[in-house]
């Protein structure tokens, strides 16, 4: 059960979608880092099953494009974030699946960076659990924003 428990790696994908055809208009797929926050808290949770570490996933989205540093523990300069409208154990491809839909935008943003967090202790204090930087994606009012995050478990 301990190599379910690491991570191999994980990757983002950001969509924006026009709300009146539903259809998407621009995406970004790219591989993320997972921050040392991630490894403390699988550490911590080493006796709990992998798919446990995965309480109350909220989705981060910014607008700072600088690169990710293992040390971070929130977003360089944060947009908005949410609750994750999907948050599910994938078996067919053996990944944790969590998911976004922003919506009702009321200004023109850039946003190129994205990260997810969830319950860290038993206070249900947060931190961020991994960041990723792409190029940037315009939102605006008749724009709607989905952001995927895919992590892998085993590896080192």
């Amino acid at each position: 059960m301990e190599d379910k428990i690491k991570i191999a790696g994980a990757e983002v994908i950001v969509q924006v979608i026009d709300k009146k055809t539903g259809k998407v208009v621009e995406e970004r797929k790219k591989h993320n880092l997972i921050l040392n926050n991630m490894r403390i808290h699988i550490r911590n949770n080493l006796m709990h099953w992998w798919y446990n570490i995965w309480s109350y996933p909220r989705i981060h989205i910014g607008t700072n494009g600088t690169a990710p540093d293992p040390t971070q523990t929130s977003l360089t300069e944060q947009y908005r974030e949410q609750n994750a409208n999907r948050n599910e154990w994938n078996e067919t491809e053996q990944r944790r699946e969590i998911e976004t839909l922003f919506t009702d935008f009321t200004e023109e943003v850039h946003i190129c960076e994205a990260g997810v967090s969830t319950e860290y202790d038993i206070h249900g204090n947060r931190t961020l659990k991994n960041r990723v930087t792409f190029p940037y994606v315009t939102v605006d009012q008749t724009k709607n924003l989905k952001v995927i995050m895919y992590f892998y478990p085993g590896g080192a």
